[in-house]
């Protein structure tokens, strides 16, 4: 079964556009023959690859984590559905399996687990009656650039969510969590249980990825990122707000070739099956159960890769 997200690859026109944006967003670069590896700071994984070449911006590839134990079984399933087991597409690859998913996104599973993230201070808030913070500022005196701690999940368009959906759960082994409008959209975990999903689909004509979310700490690191990106004049596009499926703290911005990158914070975690409900959620009314700009904007779901 699945137990992490590792990173994801978009293959784009020009590298050095994403490195100047993701290194803006907060993550820190370094290159790989033709490729730039983007991590987050204090984290000894790669999060995003940016490979040249390609006319316009493409999801290149995925790449999760199992254990040694679990890669055997899993190849096994994969072959018995008849998938082809492919090359590594790099010199520089994750040695692992590659192949593609029903849709024809590439995707490598590797032995790996995530990473631990850098070590940070206890938050200590304040509310009635509980008083964690004394005699000290809650707001920090200097400005500070709040960075992210990691990649927390991916959002992909499928063109056959029920097959996209059996796949990852039953040859690969992640979990549903909850579904919106009868599975137009489903959220999945990692098999080991964790954050309420590291995978997202989405239904589209085409395949494509429509955001990357990396976790922050807290809302306040939200707020600052996010003026640190407008600052530097990169386009928000939806938030601040909470969502209601996950009940994480959002905040989209645009990346240079018109998708999107999220900000998180606080997302519902699950380590007991039997104590968690799926549930299938209307689409109207629960992408947000607020927002500081409102419903999100009329392109909000739109695949800008197809």
């Amino acid at each position: 079964m699945i137990n992490s997200l590792q990173h994801y690859a978009l293959a784009v026109p020009d590298p050095e556009v994403g490195r100047q944006f993701f290194t803006d967003f907060g993550l820190e670069s370094r290159d790989d023959g033709d490729r730039i590896v983007m991590r987050c700071h204090g984290r000894d994984q790669d999060q995003v690859i940016l490979l040249g070449g390609a006319d316009k911006k493409r999801l290149h590839h995925v790449c999760l984590g199992t254990s040694q134990e679990e890669i055997g079984p899993i190849k096994a399933k994969l072959e018995a559905g008849g998938v082809t087991l492919l090359d590594p597409p790099y010199d520089s690859a994750p040695d692992g399996l590659w192949f593609e998913d029903p849709d024809g996104v590439l995707v490598c599973l590797c032995i790996a687990e995530e990473t631990p993230a850098r070590g940070e201070p206890e938050l200590n808030y304040n509310t009635r009656g509980f008083f964690r913070r004394l005699n000290s500022r809650g707001c920090k005196e200097e400005h500070y650039i709040a960075k992210p701690r990691r990649l927390g999940h991916i959002l992909m368009f499928s063109t056959d969510m029920p097959a996209k959906i059996k796949f990852y759960t039953e040859i690969l082994g992640m979990k549903l969590s909850d579904t919106i409008e009868g599975g137009v959209i489903a959220f999945l975990r990692n098999g080991t249980g964790g954050d309420h999903h590291v995978i997202a689909l989405a239904g589209s004509e085409k395949p494509g990825l429509h955001h990357a979310s990396f976790e922050f700490g807290t809302v306040d690191d939200i707020g600052m990122a996010a003026t640190n990106l407008a600052e530097k004049g990169h386009k928000s596009c939806y938030g601040l707000g909470r969502h209601v499926v996950g009940s994480n703290y959002f905040h989209y911005f645009r990346d240079p070739w018109g998708g999107l990158v999220e900000h998180y914070a606080d997302m519902d975690s699950i380590d007991d099956d039997d104590a968690w409900e799926v549930k299938d959620w209307p689409l109207d009314g629960n992408i947000s159960r607020w927002a500081t700009d409102g419903p999100p904007p009329d392109d909000f779901l739109d695949n800008t890769d197809a």
